[in-house]
């Protein structure tokens, strides 16, 4: 498969000032993930320089800075759901090591190799997902060259112990992904401030594997749901929103805010 070796833009902007309301906070947060300052947000804007400008080359499909892989919805088509122990997703595994297997990466200028980060709120996916990383190393050996965040033991981390640290390339498993009601069918996916600090992680490049439809089922669920906190209420619908408003829009250089890329066509592809 052919590389591509087209290079982002220099920096990934990120506004600063006071914490304004919660739909704000995730809307700005959302577009600085997306590298796309919230409107009025200009002043104050600080440029944070990447390590590495060329970073990763990247062969289909992360071939644009932010990538959404969209699992099957359960309720729609089998195989990519989550299963117990609370809580694992065997499909999204594979969804990651074929992810990465689509990764290339590069030195830059001083000789260094970009960071990867692969988290997940559930610690029972981050477990199988260190067993899948270290059986899959045959399989993937340019994953070595990647720098383990903070020299940690392994690349994989929950919220809890990553939080405070910064990769150049993070994949989250988000697994939930059920044909269940109520809040308990989210879980962890419908914390606004815990969220945040997984989509957080990113210094370059953020793919985030879930399910686009089970996500928009629940966004209309609980959008009107009194049981939850304001900011917890509005998260997931403008989560949603923000991602298919953005899957439409491109950068100055032309390439997408955010590519949504088919589970069915990476399994597909990585054959």
């Amino acid at each position: 498969m052919a590389k591509d070796q087209s290079h982002a833009a220099a920096g990934r902007n990120r506004a600063s000032g006071s914490a304004p309301d919660a739909s704000g906070d995730i809307d700005r947060h959302l577009r600085m993930l997306l590298r796309w300052p919230a409107k009025g947000r200009r002043q104050g804007r600080e440029e944070i320089p990447r390590r590495h400008a060329a970073g990763c080359a990247s062969s289909t499909p992360a071939q644009v800075a932010d990538v959404i892989v969209n699992m099957p919805y359960v309720q729609e088509e089998d195989g990519a759901n989550e299963e117990m122990p609370a809580y694992h997703n065997p499909a999204e595994i594979d969804a990651v090591l074929k992810t990465i297997a689509g990764l290339t990466p590069l030195q830059n200028e001083k000789g260094e190799w970009p960071s990867l980060a692969v988290l997940s709120p559930y610690n029972e996916q981050v477990t199988r997902l260190d067993l899948a990383l270290e059986n899959a190393r045959g399989e993937l050996p340019h994953l070595a060259r990647f720098e383990k965040p903070k020299k940690r033991g392994g690349y994989e981390g929950t919220v809890d112990s990553f939080q405070g640290g910064e990769a150049d390339v993070v994949i989250v498993s988000l697994v939930r992904n059920n044909g269940h009601s109520g809040m308990g069918a989210l879980g962890f996916v419908r914390r606004r401030r815990r969220m945040n600090v997984l989509l957080s992680r990113a210094k370059w490049k953020l793919i985030i594997v879930t399910s686009l439809k089970f996500l928009r089922v629940h966004a209309r669920s609980y959008s009107g749901d009194k049981r939850l906190a304001d900011e917890d209420r509005e998260f997931l619908p403008l989560l949603v929103s923000v991602l298919d408003r953005l899957k439409g829009e491109k950068l100055e250089d032309g390439t997408p805010k955010v590519s949504i890329v088919e589970w069915a066509e990476l399994r597909e592809a990585s054959r």
